[in-house]
């Protein structure tokens, strides 16, 4: 009853923007068979409840997927990718708004429960807490999300958020240099490693994770210069060449990835590290081919990549699960164990 409600009025947004716009006759069709599939799949998960990671995993993967369509599917057919990213940055300023007052609804609530408990001796359970938050964080807060934000033709507005002073002010004073530190920081590393002749730590792939997500949200910020009329020659070259100047780097996380691969072995977290660097060498060459003219792709693409790694009965949980029993069965056999039984089992308990 959490997760359902919240996920649900998430989903059945991201269709109603798909189909408001086609025959009230196939646009009812569309939304009765999504929301049909979407409750049939958050009833398999309750009926594996609790979830195992793999199953946590596919859960998470879902969701974000879910999210990330909000950017993608109502804006099919676009010219360009302007109405999308404008639709997403007015969201999430309706995110934050709706937090705040369902914050504000929250914290009255609660006081006036206070009261009835102090000046009238009423017994209310511990368990009110968690109503009300439920009440005032998955059910209202999404609702005012969905009363707020566009629909119909003016979710296509476009907007040039970038002649807004504070937006601005946001991205050459705040995003670009904090993305210019981390790049003189990593370069600065790539000289030490260089002259020290050493292999790089394997904490680097969480600062060049870092820098690939700065990129990328500069590219977003930065993509109506494609449609100005007069154009400004620094937001130019930053479009142009910075996923070039970040490419380089990329194959410092590689390197980084591979040795955490020797010294630790193969775990989750490093196959999806290195399946999300793979998808960054992608991202830069793409951004580049195409002169960043669109953007879409990059979010379609992570999506898929990650209900692929994820949702897929052969998974990434799986192919770890298979190759550590894999290893174990070689260990145990070089030492002369031939009966594997007890060991199979264990694993797949675990």
């Amino acid at each position: 009853m959490i997760f359902w409600p919240l996920s649900g009025t998430v989903f059945s947004y991201v269709v109603h923007l798909y189909s408001e716009n086609k025959s009230r006759g196939k646009s009812l069709i569309i939304n009765l068979l999504s929301n049909i599939l979407w409750t049939t799949i958050c009833v398999f998960f309750s009926h594996n409840f609790p979830l195992n990671n793999s199953f946590k995993a596919s859960c998470v993967a879902c969701c974000v997927a879910i999210v990330l369509a909000l950017w993608v599917i109502p804006f099919v057919g676009q010219k360009d990718d302007r109405p999308a990213i404008n639709f997403v940055l007015g969201f999430v300023k309706h995110i934050f708004l709706s937090l705040i007052v369902s914050l504000i609804l929250f914290l009255g609530l609660e006081l006036l429960i206070q009261s009835f408990i102090f000046l009238f001796d009423f017994h209310v359970e511990e368990t009110q807490v968690l109503y009300l938050l439920i009440f005032c964080f998955f059910f209202l807060a999404p609702s005012l999300v969905v009363l707020q934000t566009p629909s119909g033709e003016d979710k296509y507005a476009v907007r040039n958020w970038t002649e807004n002073k504070f937006m601005n002010g946001v991205i050459h004073f705040l995003v670009i240099p904090l993305h210019l530190v981390y790049l003189l920081t990593l370069y600065l590393y790539v000289i030490k490693i260089v002259l020290t002749w050493t292999l790089p730590n394997g904490w680097v792939s969480w600062l060049v994770t870092a820098l690939m997500f700065l990129t990328i949200v500069i590219v977003y910020l930065l993509y109506p210069v494609n449609f100005q009329a007069e154009k400004k020659r620094f937001d130019q070259l930053v479009l142009r060449y910075l996923p070039i100047v970040v490419l380089p780097l990329l194959f410092l996380m590689s390197i980084g990835i591979i040795r955490r691969f020797n010294d630790y072995g193969i775990s989750v977290l490093r196959i999806y590290l290195l399946a999300f660097n793979l998808w960054c060498y992608a991202v830069c060459i793409g951004l580049y081919v195409v002169k960043s003219k669109r953007l879409s792709w990059i979010v379609g693409s992570f999506t898929v990549l990650m209900l692929t790694l994820t949702v897929l009965p052969y998974n990434v949980f799986t192919f770890t699960r298979n190759k550590l029993q894999s290893d174990i069965k070689q260990i145990a056999m070089e030492n002369g164990v031939t009966k594997f039984q007890w060991i199979v089992l264990r694993i797949r308990n675990y």
